[in-house]
C-alpha cells in the first residue's frame, strides 16, 4: 500500500506534488481542529458529570502531586476496593486526614 502511494506521488509533476501537499496539509489542519474541538467538548462533558455543585459545606480542591504520591493514591484506591467509590478522592482524603489526626492527637 505504501509502495502504491509512493508510485502515485512519483508520477506527479512538481506543481501537482506541491498542490497535493497543500491539499493534504489543509485536510490535516481541518482534522486536527475538529479533533481538538471534540476533545474539548468531551472533557467538558466528563467534568460536568463528575463535579458536585458547590454548597456551603463543600469545597473544591485542585492539586499537583509527584508520580510517587500519585502511585500511592492509586494503590490506596485499589486496596480500599468497593469501600469508597473509585472517583471519590475527597472520601480518601477525609479518611487519610482522620487517621492522621487521630494519630497526632495520641
Amino acid at each position: 500500500m505504501q509502495n502504491d502511494r509512493l508510485a502515485t506521488a512519483e508520477s506527479l509533476s512538481d506543481d501537482e506534488l506541491i498542490a497535493r501537499l497543500k491539499a493534504l496539509a489543509d485536510k490535516e489542519r481541518e482534522a486536527t481542529t475538529q479533533l481538538a474541538a471534540h476533545l474539548v467538548v468531551l472533557a467538558r462533558r466528563v467534568r460536568r458529570t463528575e463535579v458536585i455543585p458547590p454548597t456551603s459545606d463543600l469545597y473544591e480542591l485542585q492539586l499537583t502531586m509527584d508520580a510517587d504520591t500519585f502511585k500511592k493514591l492509586r494503590l490506596v484506591k485499589e486496596l480500599l476496593g468497593d469501600e469508597i467509590p473509585p472517583c471519590d478522592d475527597g472520601a480518601i482524603l477525609e479518611l487519610a486526614l482522620a487517621t492522621l489526626l487521630a494519630e497526632l492527637e495520641n
